[in-house]
């Protein structure tokens, strides 16, 4: 099984996660979202992983760090999916 590059936390009704999911399927990017409202457990994960950011979305390409909706968005806006700085 292929794993997905990029890995996004997100809850259910959150309107900024339903955008970042549309960036990311309007650019073919395979992901895997992680919805923390269903897995409890997975948000501890997150806040881990984010350095205590509670917001979501969390987008990473797997093994850079996390960034926020606008990151994201500023980051596919230059065409490339590179590591986040």
């Amino acid at each position: 099984m292929i794993m997905a590059n990029v890995l996004i936390y997100s809850t259910l009704m959150c309107p900024f996660c339903i955008r970042a999911k549309e960036l990311l399927d309007s650019k073919g990017v395979s992901y895997e979202e992680i919805k923390i409202d269903e897995d409890r457990s997975k948000l501890q994960e997150m806040l881990d992983k984010s350095h205590g950011r509670r917001t979501v979305p969390q987008v990473n390409q797997r093994h850079t760090k996390l960034a926020s909706r606008p990151l994201v968005v500023k980051h596919f806006q230059s065409h490339a999916l590179l590591p986040i700085e």
